[in-house]
């Protein structure tokens, strides 16, 4: 696969530190096999790693434009931290030479599937956090990526071990918990009892304009310009999915009582409540507010409790 590229020699370079790396000729492998050799997982992987970085390489070389941003996926993670230059070259190679050892060893060849590694990840992760509290874990947002939300499976065991379960839904009102909203409720028939819409004063000041390195500065004009984008976030809760919705305000120590003040006042308008949130400061005991207020949502039988259709 690097056959047309031997003769560059930010490739040759690239390919000659992994093959120093992992102790073997990594550049003959790929160029003359033997194929049952390459396709073996514990080599097919880090034979993968470096042609991803050897292309990355000429291109850098060539003049090409130096990414702002890099990303991947299982494997191409680390080729993209390496693209990045969080990680260099040897360390991914070897780090990826140990993680496709463990693959190899799961399923020998001829013995199997990947899946039989997975057999046990079908159960959910059972955790709890510092105070002692458990939680679910499994498939979180940034694995079930297609729809930004927890299991079903983790999500219903959850629903028989307590009285209220609580589960994140992605990234604002506009795309995890629409997602959530319609494909995850209308896949189960389940329909959440109230909605949290998480913010922070910093956050909101900044969609009003205010620079980053002036956040911890109180500035009311940029937070009154910046609040339309939570609000709309609560309203297509409320409106749209009519569910009742509570804003936490993420605490920061900059926050100014009138910052504050304004969040509340504005959300007020709208008939929900804006509550502090400050479990960082003072962990349980600082977000009992919010607790209470979605406690007391969920119990409000003025809100419709069909499905969402």
């Amino acid at each position: 696969m690097l056959d047309a590229w031997a003769d560059v020699a930010a490739v040759t370079d690239t390919v000659a530190r992994a093959s120093q790396a992992l102790g073997q000729d990594l550049g003959a492998l790929i160029a003359q096999g033997p194929i049952e050799q390459l396709n073996l997982t514990t080599n097919t992987q880090p034979a993968m790693l470096t042609a991803g970085v050897a292309f990355f390489a000429a291109w850098r070389a060539a003049g090409g434009r130096n990414p702002d941003v890099v990303a991947g996926h299982s494997l191409g993670e680390y080729a993209a931290l390496t693209a990045a230059g969080s990680l260099a070259l040897e360390d991914a190679v070897r780090l990826v030479r140990v993680r496709a050892d463990a693959m190899q060893a799961a399923v020998p060849v001829g013995t199997g599937a990947m899946a039989a590694i997975l057999k046990d990840a079908l159960k959910p992760n059972l955790v709890q956090t510092l105070e002692g509290t458990p939680a679910f874990i499994h498939g979180g947002p940034f694995a079930n990526i297609a729809h930004g939300c927890n299991s079903v499976l983790a999500t219903r065991m959850a629903l028989k071990c307590g009285d209220y379960a609580i589960t994140e839904a992605g990234f604002g009102a506009d795309l995890g918990a629409e997602k959530f909203m319609d494909i995850k409720c209308r896949t189960t028939g389940l329909r959440p009892s109230a909605v949290v819409v998480v913010a922070t004063v910093r956050a909101l000041k900044m969609h009003g304009g205010a620079k980053k390195d002036n956040l911890g500065t109180e500035d009311l004009a940029a937070l009154e310009k910046g609040l339309p984008n939570l609000l709309r976030h609560v309203g297509v809760m409320t409106d749209v999915y009519k569910v009742p919705c509570v804003v936490a305000v993420n605490r920061f120590p900059t926050d100014t009582q009138a910052e504050l003040d304004l969040v509340a006042k504005r959300c007020a308008e709208l008939g929900v409540n804006a509550v502090l949130s400050e479990v960082w400061a003072k962990g349980g005991e600082g977000g009992k507010a919010l607790a209470e207020e979605v406690v007391r949502l969920c119990s409000d039988s003025s809100w419709s409790t069909d499905k969402v259709e």
